[in-house]
């Protein structure tokens, strides 16, 4: 993202998606409706938010109970004290009935606080 000048998440992640389709249709063939998952978050220290996409990777977020709530719509989901930002319902990867230029993902922005706790990981114990 830093070597170039990128400052979003989801356009992060529509790059990496043209490339990695690139990579692989190489060969010639269609590549194969697969890809991988991920979560991306940029913190903008200066007006205290944060910026996040995911590829099929959610954010976790818990915020002390006297704290405001991001307003952030349907992605967002509260499990005992936990909310749960989901990311989109794709990998950087191909899709079928995608075309290459399409921008997929989308990103959320929201405040963030010092007590708050964020959490983003891998797909690696799922699969």
């Amino acid at each position: 993202m830093i070597e170039q000048g990128l400052r979003s998440p989801a356009t992060t992640l529509n790059r990496a998606r043209r490339r990695v389709i690139e990579v692989f249709s190489r060969r010639g063939k269609t590549p194969r409706p697969d890809g991988m998952d991920c979560a991306l978050c940029l913190w903008d220290k200066s007006s205290g938010t944060i910026t996040f996409a995911g590829a099929r990777r959610p954010l976790y977020l818990y915020r002390s109970k006297d704290m405001d709530l991001p307003e952030l719509g349907k992605s967002v989901t509260k499990k005992e004290g936990i909310i749960v930002i989901s990311g989109d319902k794709m990998s950087v990867g191909y899709e079928k009935h995608v075309s290459l230029e399409q921008d997929l993902f989308s990103e959320l922005t929201f405040k963030v606080y010092p007590q708050d706790l964020l959490y983003i990981c891998s797909d690696g114990y799922a699969d």
